[in-house]
């Protein structure tokens, strides 16, 4: 069950309409009209250097927490632990703490340009990193929200492989005469990419045309189709240092259990 505490300490309860665990974002209905709305901005027009204020629950306990901050970059890219990444995401180094995810990224107008959803505390390699917040776009946000809104879900295509991005150091100890691709190091037996041929140590290297690099992250670049879309994947195959192409049909990932 869900609820809505609106500011005057009403408490309502709330439907789930839908919701996308890749970009972090649900859709809730209520019954009764909200007793104000926030108006969404439009992210494609803000410039580095704008002032923001986030605001958020800070520790899932400090309700109604405003931090401040300016804009120090647009359309952003951050790795995700799944070997994918996030798009077009708003930097900016408003306090983000435990809890502001999910809280509204506003400008001076009271606009809502984007919603919190990462803060960054460590880089990959373990340096320690301040004042790096980042937000969903309200472009993205808006884009998202009229899916779930029409069919309740975001369809994310299922291929049946789990990859990890190709560094230097993984192709140099592989002996991979490559500098970009995922290494597949896992094919769940009876998915798509089993049933085309796939193997467990085979890197993709592009995907309908497009080459997996840094630029364009595997997964990123399976998201842009849907379940029952079928797409030419070229490996790289150890072992025999042959070059495969394969027809792969997507399943739907909400199928998968």
């Amino acid at each position: 069950a869900l609820d809505v505490i609106f500011d005057n300490g009403d408490t309502v309860g709330a439907t789930l309409i839908g919701d996308d665990q890749f970009t972090d974002l649900a859709v809730i209905k209520i019954d009764v009209p909200p007793p104000a709305i926030v108006p969404l901005g439009d992210s494609t027009i803000l410039q580095p250097g704008e002032s923001v204020i986030a605001i958020g629950s800070a520790l899932g306990n400090y309700t109604n927490t405003v931090t401040s901050g300016v804009i120090s970059g647009l359309n952003r890219r951050l790795e995700l632990f799944d070997g994918s990444s996030a798009e077009n995401l708003i930097q900016h180094d408003a306090s983000i703490n435990p809890g502001n995810s999910g809280g509204p990224l506003f400008n001076m107008r009271g606009e809502v340009i984007g919603v919190n959803t990462y803060g960054v505390r460590r880089s990959t390699d373990g340096r320690a990193a301040e004042g790096l917040g980042f937000a969903m776009s309200s472009e993205t946000v808006q884009k998202i929200v009229t899916v779930l809104i029409s069919s309740g879900r975001v369809d994310r295509p299922y291929m049946g492989v789990n990859t990890f991005p190709l560094t230097v150091l993984v192709a140099e100890t592989e002996g991979i005469p490559l500098t970009d691709g995922a290494v597949v190091y896992d094919v769940p037996a009876g998915g798509p990419a089993d049933a085309a041929g796939l193997q467990r140590g085979d890197v993709i290297t592009k995907v309908n045309g497009q080459v997996v690099d840094r630029q364009n992250q595997f997964v990123n670049l399976l998201y842009q189709y849907k379940s029952g879309d079928t797409i030419q994947v070229e490996v790289f195959r150890l072992g025999t240092n042959e070059v495969h192409t394969f027809d792969v049909t997507l399943a739907r990932r909400d199928d998968q259990g």
